[in-house]
């Protein structure tokens, strides 16, 4: 995402979303071991009453009869995630729980929305600091904006919870001592956001981000050069700029990079099969065709639920409508010889879609990936995600993945469960390096911030942070000659590769 804030461009590649006063937590439940748990009924027993803290999280939930409050801690400090209705319903919260036989821990999916579940255990009272020392935030009667407290406690949450730091080589005591005499009583909003810039720029993450709506203000860095970054230098170099210092640049900078993105996905379709024979969902995020030769070609653009399915009130409606989709989809290219699977567009979203999208692509249980979170200077328990194949359908012939820089998050997850997959293989560039989840946290000013704490495993223990999920068989993605010429290298080797198979 690209926006201009003030005179100052913003090149943002986060996939994740803070609303005021809620929280945005990606990915979600779906065919994951579930060992000594079950479901809980709500309505029959209340076991689930009660303090339970996820420490490799950072969370407190207390779970009453009818409500729960939901707490972030550090070692030194506790305040309240203020979550709304829409945002996790008491209900929601409970029925994605499943309770321990010992009813000392559960796992749960905080509503259906965090693959494979955090696991929780039960503690005997909140801590002493969200008991007599709940720090009031912005909003509440009494707040008064207190700078050197939130500089602790942004620093104590990536010292207590980030994962990281090893591999830019980040000394985290030493950005302390280094910007921590930048902070005063004094100090405005808009002079600790820039600090936390710079302490967080270092870390090259583009899962790592902060963002202050109060201020109109948001940052965030990534290790990997994408298209929208290309794009950019071309254009700067090509106006003898530096930098783009006003809005007309950066309007004219946008329209550049829209004509160059229509370049390139003409040039896509010019491998296809053109008029009726390509097909598009209703918000364009979905586009499947086939080649003169008999390969298919699925686009996706993005892997969060609620960008490519437009309607259903409820998460499970559009997954049933997804389902549909999906379903459509691969009956139109289940005749064809091979299959490409395009996600080098595709900026991640809910691991639950990849999972979904897969579970067409199987004809036998899969374990796709294991999970496990930073735990201190340990890591929790290693979560296996097992996929099932979808009853009924499946789509055996090879598949070629197309993946770039661009490819990030849940398109990446999408990437390590095709590898576990038998006679596929990965084209292209290597993905963009940022597989945790987002470990979404807040200031008691309002500041909205981000974390990775968690690690992706492969079928074949191998982990992919930071360098991306690399790929067989490695071509340019769109260089500007390849635009200029109207070539796609990328394709024109997935199809070689889809004719070896045959």
């Amino acid at each position: 995402m690209i926006n201009m804030k003030g005179n100052t461009l913003v090149i943002n590649t986060i996939k994740w979303s803070f609303v005021a006063g809620s929280i945005a937590l990606l990915s979600a439940c779906n065919d994951s071991d579930s060992k000594n748990k079950r479901p809980l009924i709500a309505d029959i027993e209340k076991t689930e009453i009660g303090v339970w803290s996820a420490p490799a999280y950072g969370w407190v939930i207390d779970i009453q009869n009818s409500s729960y409050k939901f707490y972030q801690t550090t070692s030194q400090y506790c305040h309240e995630f203020k979550l709304d209705e829409s945002t996790l319903s008491y209900d929601s919260l409970i029925n994605s729980i499943a309770l321990s036989d010992d009813k000392d821990s559960l796992i749960s999916t905080i509503g259906g929305i965090k693959t494979p579940g955090v696991e929780m255990t039960r503690a005997l009272s909140l801590p002493k600091n969200c008991i007599d020392n709940v720090l009031k935030q912005q909003g509440e009667e009494g707040y008064v904006f207190n700078p050197e407290q939130d500089f602790e406690i942004f620093w104590q949450n990536y010292k207590e919870h980030y994962a990281f730091f090893h591999i830019e080589n980040v000394n985290w005591d030493e950005i302390y001592q280094t910007f921590v005499t930048q902070v005063s009583a004094t100090t405005s909003q808009e002079e600790l956001f820039e600090v936390f810039a710079q302490m967080i720029a270092p870390l090259k993450d583009f899962h790592v981000g902060i963002e202050n709506e109060k201020i109109d203000e948001e940052f965030s860095v990534s290790r990997k050069l994408e298209m929208q970054d290309i794009a950019l230098a071309e254009y700067l170099e090509m106006n003898d700029l530096d930098d783009i210092d006003t809005q007309a640049q950066f309007l004219d900078f946008i329209d550049y990079y829209e004509q160059q993105f229509a370049i390139m996905i003409a040039t896509i379709g010019s491998y296809l099969v053109q008029d009726d024979d390509v097909k598009l969902n209703e918000t364009e995020t979905l586009i499947w065709s086939k080649t003169p030769d008999n390969f298919g070609y699925l686009y996706i653009e993005s892997m969060e639920l609620a960008e490519i399915i437009e309607h259903g009130d409820t998460q499970a409606d559009k997954l049933a409508l997804l389902e549909l989709q999906l379903t459509e989809i691969f009956t139109d290219l289940k005749d064809t010889q091979g299959l490409m699977i395009d996600v080098r567009f595709n900026g991640g979203g809910d691991d639950f879609v990849s999972q979904k999208v897969m579970s067409y692509l199987i004809e036998n249980k899969i374990h796709a990936y294991s999970k496990q979170a930073r735990l201190g200077d340990a890591r929790t328990e290693l979560q296996k995600v097992e996929i099932h194949p979808r009853e009924n359908f499946l789509y055996s012939m090879p598949i070629a993945l197309l993946t770039s820089a661009d490819t990030s998050s849940a398109a990446e997850i999408f990437s390590i469960a095709i590898r576990a997959r038998d006679n596929s293989v990965l084209i292209g560039q290597s993905t963009g390096g940022g597989l945790s989840d987002i470990l979404p946290k807040s200031l008691p000013h309002g500041l909205q911030y981000s974390i990775s704490n968690e690690f992706y495993i492969s079928h074949d223990g191998l982990e992919f942070e930071g360098s991306g999920v690399p790929v067989a068989i490695e071509k340019p993605f769109f260089t500007l000659e390849q635009r200029t010429q109207e070539k796609d290298l990328i394709i024109e080797a997935a199809i070689e590769w889809l004719q070896s198979q045959s």
